[in-house]
């Protein structure tokens, strides 16, 4: 699974095109799952990395499980991460109490406190 290589196979070759493109946020997801794989390879015990889904529809991108403590993380393709971007992370800690903190990857360069409970961070950051 290489976004680069799935970008690059969709005749996508520069930032703007990718970036207007109906499938950047799914793109992103994927890099974002990347770094989530390695970064979790490297911790003992190591996590595991699952995907949130409800039948009425609330989603998670990735969820990690560590032991009996859980973080949620949801990836979103945008340089202004929102209030808004964190329902489905509120939604799921509120669900699952056990839940030590939410974060929300986005595409920019600051550190954000989006709620008590929730931050975004860079994705640069996750690697």
């Amino acid at each position: 699974m290489d976004p680069a290589l799935a970008v690059h196979l969709s005749g996508i070759h520069d930032a703007r095109t990718l970036s207007d493109s109906r499938e950047a946020g799914a793109f992103f997801e994927s890099l974002v799952f990347l770094h989530l794989q390695i970064l979790t390879g490297l911790m003992l015990p190591k996590p595991r990395i699952f995907h949130y889904r409800t039948v009425t529809g609330k989603e998670v991108d990735f969820v990690l499980e560590r032991g009996r403590s859980l973080i949620a993380v949801e990836a979103k393709f945008t340089q202004s991460p929102r209030y808004s971007d964190t329902e489905g992370l509120q939604d799921f800690m509120e669900d699952y109490p056990e839940t030590v903190a939410g974060i929300l990857v986005y595409d920019g360069t600051e550190v954000r406190r989006l709620h008590d409970r929730i931050v975004a961070i860079p994705w640069s950051s996750l690697g």
